[in-house]
């Protein structure tokens, strides 16, 4: 089960599988678990996140970050919580123990509603093919 819009990045990662990507390009569904994040990410030249990120914001808003896990300590006011442990604490751990890109994008999508359920929100549902040109947008060079 779902919280409502907080399934945005599986349902990103599910549309991207059907996308034409560059041969380099590989999509996975991290679901909750940070450390599988780092994983996946791990020899990587670029990752790119999506995930529902509340800032307070109107629904659907695009947040982009983008930084250098190995060089750059983030604010903490960036707190992507994958539900295991905050992201950005997952960074400073995983950055002495993976071969992290030089670049990580969070794609971060102000949810409608977090309330228990499948699917999105209509706002959200509205928003993916524009979140899903975002993460593309990411992709070239």
């Amino acid at each position: 089960m779902l919280m409502g819009d907080d399934g945005i990045g599986i349902l990103a990662a599910w549309a991207l599988m059907k996308e034409k990507l560059p041969e380099n390009v590989s999509v996975f569904d991290g679901a909750t678990r940070a450390f599988d994040v780092l994983e996946y990410m791990d020899g990587a030249d670029k990752a790119v996140i999506v995930d529902a990120y509340r800032k307070n914001g109107e629904p659907g808003s695009i947040y982009k970050f983008r930084f250098d896990p190995k060089n750059e300590v983030q604010d903490e006011a960036f707190n992507l919580s994958m539900h295991d442990i905050n992201f950005l604490d997952a960074l400073r751990v995983g950055r002495e123990i993976y071969a992290l890109p030089s670049e990580v994008v969070i794609i971060g999508v102000e949810p409608q509603t977090l309330e228990c359920g499948m699917g999105l929100s209509s706002k959200l549902n509205s928003m993916l093919p524009v979140i899903i040109d975002s993460v593309k947008s990411e992709l070239t060079p």
